[in-house]
């Protein structure tokens, strides 16, 4: 089974950054955003933040979904073939 991170609750995040420090921590044992695989921008229109999340990259994402406050992740199993 293949774990998938996903965002169903984007409508909850608040833009503190936690998931793209937790996934670039993951990725290089450092923080720096530009190797996060997880990126949180404000959208100027609606004022509203959007994630997005570069899935061949992807690396524990379980660890990403815990740390968000607001709980916006959720993982998502599913079979090799799909």
């Amino acid at each position: 089974m293949q774990k998938i991170l996903t965002v169903p609750r984007e409508d909850r995040c608040i833009g503190c950054m936690l998931c793209c420090v937790k996934a670039s921590l993951i990725k290089s044992n450092k923080i720096d955003f530009s190797s996060s695989y997880v990126k949180v921008v404000l959208d100027p229109a609606t004022k509203k933040y959007k994630v997005s999340i570069d899935y061949g990259a992807i690396q524990n994402p379980e660890q990403v979904a815990a740390i968000c406050p607001r709980k916006c992740f959720e993982i998502q199993e599913r079979n090799e073939d799909e």
